[in-house]
């Protein structure tokens, strides 16, 4: 969300690429590339076990999906921190990573792989026209192009923008930024992007924005061609939910389905809020009436509600369950009628000592499995780890939680830190890999990218 991270942190010693119109980050070989994951083993069950648990330090001797780790943002003294990221492939070979890249002013941090994730090089960061760029997501279009979409605001006055830049040489270049939000919608936050799989390969962008100074809605436009042009905005939330943000996108071959948080409650979590998840056929304009998709009662957290569909009118939602102050667990919801109805399924966290579990990202594969990757401290120390965890079907339970991390680093869910998380993590799969992205202070000063890939 926006948070311009160089003005909101302090460094001793930062420089400032503002004024090469955000195209100043270096270049170049990125160095330690990592070998393909192991086999899957039978898991150990490490991390589970009685209360309290008996701390691991990952990666330790766990069965684990995923490879070794590979920083991949440039970690230096020009830099307050890299974080918050995206990663997409193409499914041949291709992989584009995006993340803020924190100076003095925040742009939009790139990295490319020509070999399936072994290698990176860092490309030209993005962002010009506003002072901050925050909040990238990458899409891996179904020609191969890859689409990045990102916020960008002034920090004082000025106008909010969402947007998008487009490279057909898989992320070594990105041709000139447009403008994807509606002119008239104003105090933008939180864009997501996604391309639905009807005859027009239609390309979605959601975002936030508040029409007046007590109210916000999400709203989501579209392109047919690529990225180059963008329709005019509707309207997603519903129009009593006036504290909506954090909407996510799925389809199957009828509808869009857009899920989003209403939030007026504490966003560490509180029975005043809920997860909604809206629909629209696909060609039209108009949602049906909002579902609750958020279980009866429960504590929801201000944070993304990441949803797939594996099926017609089959749906997986996963969202953070409970207090970030206390206990908080990634819940599991599925629907079997495309979003009318909701109903449990379990928790994907599986140690069960309370600690926080936050910040789930969901994906599916082609074979329906579902994947997600989280964060916690479920150690009960200083530590935080990201973990992975997958089904073997579309709406069986989630497995044992394995590391993703082969490296512990300092937990913290305080965004006014070098340290800071993010507010989402990347997941991606598909060519019969998962690759994963995200922000990692492991160095003990600031938030750095790593990423890794397995087979799943």
């Amino acid at each position: 969300m926006r948070v311009a991270l160089a003005f909101a942190l302090v460094c001793a010693a930062c420089g400032d690429d503002s004024a090469t119109g955000g195209t100043g980050g270096s270049g170049g070989m990125i160095d330690a590339p990592f070998p393909d994951a192991a086999a899957d083993a039978a898991a150990s069950g490490c991390g589970t076990g009685n209360c309290p648990l008996t701390p691991v330090v990952p990666p330790g001797t766990c069965a684990r999906t995923f490879g070794m780790n590979q920083l991949v943002s440039l970690d230096s003294a020009s830099y307050q921190q890299n974080g918050e990221t995206s990663i997409a492939s193409d499914g041949q070979g291709h992989v584009v990573v995006a993340w803020i890249a924190s100076t003095q002013h925040d742009h939009i941090g790139i990295a490319y792989s020509d070999d399936d994730g072994a290698t990176f090089m860092r490309g030209p960061e993005l962002g010009t026209v506003n002072q901050e760029h925050n909040d990238p997501i990458v899409l891996a279009e179904n020609d191969g192009s890859f689409l990045v979409v990102w916020l960008g605001y002034d920090d004082a006055g000025g106008t909010d923008h969402v947007w998008a830049a487009r490279s057909t040489d898989h992320g070594h270049n990105f041709a000139a930024q447009v403008q994807v939000n509606a002119t008239a919608d104003t105090g933008l936050d939180k864009p997501w992007v996604y391309q639905a799989h009807d005859a027009a390969h239609t390309i979605f962008i959601t975002y936030d924005a508040s029409p007046t100074s007590s109210s916000q809605f999400d709203y989501v436009v579209s392109s047919t061609d690529g990225g180059s042009t963008w329709s005019n905005s509707i309207r997603v939330s519903d129009p009593a939910h006036t504290t909506s943000n954090l909407a996510r996108m799925t389809s199957d071959d009828t509808y869009l389905y857009v899920s989003y948080d209403e939030a007026p409650g504490s966003d560490q979590g509180s029975t005043q809020n809920k997860v909604y998840v809206r629909r629209m056929m696909l060609g039209t304009t108009t949602f049906d009436t909002a579902a609750v998709a958020s279980a009866p009662g429960d504590s929801v957290t201000f944070q993304d509600p990441p949803l797939v569909a594996t099926g017609p009118g089959q749906l997986t939602l996963v969202y953070t369950s409970g207090n970030l102050g206390g206990n908080a667990r990634v819940r599991v919801r599925h629907s079997a009628d495309g979003a009318m109805t909701w109903t449990d399924g379990g928790f994907v966290d599986d140690d069960g000592c309370g600690g926080a579990h936050m910040l789930p990202e969901l994906r599916a594969g082609a074979d329906g499995r579902l994947h997600v990757l989280f964060y916690d401290n479920r150690f009960g120390n200083p530590d935080g780890v990201l973990w992975y965890a997958h089904t073997q079907s579309p709406v069986g339970a989630f497995g044992t939680n394995e590391f993703v991390t082969d490296g512990a680093f300092t937990f913290t869910a305080n965004r006014m830190t070098n340290s800071w998380l993010g507010d989402y993590v990347g997941l991606h799969v598909s060519g019969g890999k998962i690759y994963s992205s995200w922000t990692d202070p492991r160095n003990g000063t600031d938030s750095q990218v790593y990423v890794s890939f397995g087979m799943p």
